[in-house]
């Protein structure tokens, strides 16, 4: 018998693709979705209910078309209705809007032939429905209908709610909205120019006013808000510039949504809607005795008659309590909160003060502050004192036998201070200081200016102690040595800061010293002052503090008072300081002293910029007039005012501006003339002075300060140090 022969047969893994020629799939680029579904459908055969339905459909455009205007009614009507109840997968138009798409060019030319009537309204609200699917060809058709149909309803009728159509009609319908608004905004001046762009693109002029986009605006505003959709009802009537209109349309479910999103939004708008969204806010927050919250935007609005209002308004006193501590920590000062009388002053005052209960004025005060410090960090366990052995586990360093590691140093006992007064800030109970034994104080570990930073560490440690902490610096108030003097002066103005008493000692402790003759006591009780009140508003530091910035004191003294100024004034663009600090600089610029090109005025500059930090655009006025004085510390100033006045906004604008200044190349000499001087070296001529490039470097604080209060600008300016940084790490 013959073997079997064998056949080896080559077979593909994968069946060959069918290759097809260009023009045997339509073009549907630009096209609608719908368009898309019929044709790739035409091949395939509808059901029994779908051809019934599509048989339905074309019946009733058909009555719509004869002559008899009784049918009109009931066809509109069946219309109507079969849209609204038709069902279909989220992936996919209804089909009654599919099935009608092809007769939506006739019924658009049936329904011009219509007297107006209420049959036309209908019409035109069911044309309103099915312009969604020519939305690419006919851009805010929709809107257009609908605009339509309520300008044909009876002056005295209700107006049909555009949420009967349905959620994704509402968002179509909300979108052309914004785009025709904002169409009418830019083309508003220039009336025959829209006209005649209108005709060229095709597009008809829509009819009805901006208010009757606006109510059409509220209306689909109200259907979002009850249908999960707060954000797109919040971004519409922005849109729309109505949305200070939220007020009354948001109720007990909605208004905790929006308003989050609102205040998430802030950062990302420009001025004037930030502000415009946050005085809605609040508002809401009234609206719905949301106290806490309410008062938190005040503040952030930095608007005195509205933090008055928020704290007056609760009658419940644990809620003013709790607002009370609110204000506290904020360093809100305790004028804002006295109501408007004809009497201004101490007495008025003191009289407002009287008024209210003693616990709150213990809150307002931070009277006990350091008691409920002290309470919270033995609750947590942090209150026990730390040496300077727990911070810097020296003994776990490999050092060499023989060598001895404590050995006493000016500048590590001057780290050891610092340390020391910040690990243990608030608890009054450090071993260095407070309860050192006598005659081993720390103190005398120290020279110079490391004995005035280890008495002003005293201050850090009795933070907010007003009662104990003072008795503890008292004495070294009668040191022999100026430094430890001078260091005690600056530790009652620490241990005071943010702590209202009725005794005011830090200013009749310090205020004697304003006058001395000596310089390191008089700058110790100036900042000391400053710390003291910081952010109080007190009028009556002013006749103290403002006498120090005139040009006839030296410029340590100067910018120091100017620093203190802007301690206890920050934010409230004093109507007299800003103007004696712009004198003093003009008039030291004229002279020509160069008292200006030292450290200290910086300081001086700082205290300017202080007086406007975080009002924006109320600077403008400043910049300009620093931009007259002839010195390189114009520029610096410029950049800090502006800085201060934008900080937390992450105000891009500003942001870019700082980046412009950061990009200035500063040289000394131009390259040419440099390398003709290298090629002559008999002559030597002297350098050319540098200019000052300070301000670059207030411009990349600058950057930080500004993008700080919005998380996405902090990772941009990263991203902008990181480039700013390369050239160094490349060729530095």
């Amino acid at each position: 018998m013959s073997k079997p022969q064998e056949f080896e047969i080559k077979v593909h893994s994968e069946d060959p693709e069918k290759k097809e020629k260009p023009d045997d799939k339509p073009n549907l680029e630009g096209s609608s979705k719908l368009l898309k579904d019929a044709k790739e459908g035409e091949g395939e055969e509808l059901s029994e209910e779908d051809q019934q339905l599509k048989d339905q459909l074309e019946m009733l455009v058909e009555r719509l078309k004869e002559k008899n205007t009784e049918l009109y009614r009931p066809a509109l009507e069946s219309l109507r209705t079969l849209i609204r109840t038709s069902t279909s997968s989220m992936t996919s138009v209804p089909k009654p809007l599919k099935f009608l798409r092809p007769h939506y060019p006739d019924l658009q030319a049936l329904y011009e032939t219509w007297s107006p009537s209420d049959n036309k309204s209908l019409f035109a609200d069911i044309l309103s429905v099915l312009a969604m699917t020519y939305s690419d060809t006919q851009p805010r058709g929709t809107l257009r209908y609908r605009l339509l149909s309520d300008a044909l309803k009876p002056t005295d009728a209700t107006l049909t709610d555009p949420g009967s159509w349905g959620h994704e009609y509402v968002r179509h319908l909300a979108a052309e909205l914004g785009e025709e608004y904002i169409a009418r905004e830019e083309t508003d001046v220039a009336e025959d120019t829209t006209d005649a762009a209108n005709k060229q693109s095709g597009v008809p002029e829509l009819p009805g006013t901006t208010d009757d986009l606006r109510n059409l605006g509220k209306k689909c505003a109200t259907f979002l808000l009850g249908h999960n959709a707060e954000p797109d009802a919040v971004d519409l009537l922005e849109e729309l510039e109505i949305v200070n209109e939220l007020t009354e349309l948001v109720d007990e479910n909605t208004f905790s949504r929006v308003c989050q999103y609102m205040l998430r939004c802030v950062n990302l708008l420009p001025p004037p809607d930030d502000i415009s969204f946050l005085k809605t806010v609040h508002k809401i927050y009234v609206k719905h005795d949301k106290f806490p919250e309410a008062l938190s935007v005040a503040i952030r609005l930095n608007d005195p008659d509205l933090v008055r209002e928020g704290f007056s308004a609760p009658g419940n006193p644990l809620m003013k309590r709790q607002l009370a501590f609110m204000l506290a920590r904020a360093g809100v000062p305790f004028e804002w909160l006295q109501p408007p009388s004809e009497n201004e002053g101490e007495e008025a005052d003191a009289d407002f003060s009287e008024e209210l209960p003693e616990d709150l004025v213990e809150c307002l005060s931070n009277t006990n502050l350091s008691t409920h410090f002290r309470a919270f960090g033995k609750e947590v366990g942090v209150a026990d004192p730390k040496s300077l052995e727990d911070v810097y586990k020296s003994h776990l360093e490999n050092t060499r036998p023989g060598t001895t590691a404590n050995i006493d140093s000016a500048r590590g006992n001057l780290a050891g201070t610092f340390v020391n007064a910040f690990v243990n800030a608030g608890f009054g109970n450090d071993k260095l200081m407070v309860e050192a034994e006598e005659g081993n104080s720390w103190i005398y570990k120290n020279k110079d200016h490391g004995m005035l930073s280890a008495a002003a560490s005293l201050g850090l440690s009795l933070l907010w102690d007003t009662d104990i902490g003072l008795s503890h610096v008292d004495k070294y108030t009668y040191s022999a040595e100026e430094t430890i003097k001078a260091g005690a002066l600056l530790a009652t103005g620490i241990l005071n800061c943010g702590v209202r008493t009725e005794a005011d000692a830090a200013l009749a402790l310090l205020g004697e010293y304003l006058e001395n003759k000596s310089v390191p006591l008089k700058t110790s009780a100036i900042i000391g002052l400053g710390l003291a009140y910081a952010g109080s508003h007190r009028e009556d530091l002013v006749q103290y503090l403002l006498p120090l910035v005139e040009s006839s004191n030296t410029m340590e003294v100067a910018s120091l008072a100017a620093l203190a100024l802007g301690f206890i004034f920050v934010g409230s663009e004093h109507r007299e300081i800003p103007g004696t600090i712009l004198e003093t600089l003009m008039e030291k610029a004229d002279a020509g002293d160069k008292s200006l090109d030292e450290k200290w005025a910086r300081y001086l500059v700082l205290g300017l910029g202080l007086l406007y930090l975080g009002l924006q655009d109320a600077s403008d006025a400043t910049i300009e007039t620093l931009k007259a004085i002839d010195h390189p510390i114009s520029k610096t100033a410029q950049v800090i005012v502006e800085a201060c006045s934008f900080a937390g906004t992450g105000n891009v604008l500003r942001v870019q501006t700082m980046l412009h200044y950061c990009d200035e190349h500063i040289n000394s000499l131009p390259k040419e003339e440099s390398k003709d001087e290298k090629k002559e070296g008999d002559k030597k001529e002297e350098p050319a002075e540098k200019k000052d490039d300070t301000f670059q470097a207030f411009a990349v604080l600058g950057i930080a300060l500004i993008a700080m209060g919005e998380d996405i600008g902090s990772e941009m300016a990263l991203r902008q140090f990181n480039h700013l940084a390369r050239p160094i790490r490349l060729y530095g």
